[in-house]
């Protein structure tokens, strides 16, 4: 591996990296296989534009407990495999589409979630498109660690599960079944 990885072109990554330190991918990322992306402990992985694959290949990343953030669209066109955060927060400011998706910490999300299968947010997940109606679509999305609405409207196309607290949302559209754990 190595210390610290800038990437400001495009970049098609087929093979596992590590790294000591941050990660930052400015230009599109074109999955040409499976990966996982480590940026060792506490240290922030940045994709600033879009990511794209030619069929469902899986994105496993480790930040330590940093934070990865999508600023563009994620499976565009086609959707990716499975989306891992093990370690580290969330923060999507585009959509997102995938096979299924689990974050092991906070996430911050803008726009639509969609995934073929689960949606697992360990951590307290925040609804942040300034007014706009969040969409997550999947099977079964599991909030663990609650919602926080900010006062937006959150559309759940598929079964929901939660263990804890929403709070702030204007309106919630449930289309499927519901386990509600926490108090609303």
């Amino acid at each position: 591996g190595v210390a610290v990885l800038d990437v400001s072109g495009t970049s098609s990554i087929g093979g596992n990296i590590t790294t000591t330190g941050t990660q930052d991918y400015n230009g599109v990322v074109t999955l040409t296989a499976g990966v996982t992306l480590d940026s060792g402990t506490n240290q922030a992985i940045t994709f600033g534009s879009t990511i794209v694959a030619g069929s469902a290949l899986a994105l496993t990343l480790d930040a330590g407990g940093a934070e990865v953030t999508f600023t563009g669209a994620v499976g565009a066109g086609q959707a990716l495999g499975a989306i891992i955060i093990n370690s580290g927060s969330l923060n999507a400011d585009a959509a997102i589409t995938a096979a299924s998706m689990t974050v092991s910490g906070v996430s911050d999300l803008v726009g639509t979630v969609t995934t073929s299968g689960i949606q697992t947010y360990t951590g307290a997940v925040t609804l942040d498109s300034a007014g706009a109606t969040n969409i997550i679509a999947a099977s079964t999305a599991t909030f663990s660690g609650g919602i926080v609405g900010g006062g937006n409207n959150l559309d759940l196309n598929g079964n929901i599960s939660t263990g804890g607290t929403i709070t702030g949302v204007a309106v919630l559209d449930v289309s499927g079944t519901s386990s509600i754990g926490g108090n609303i």
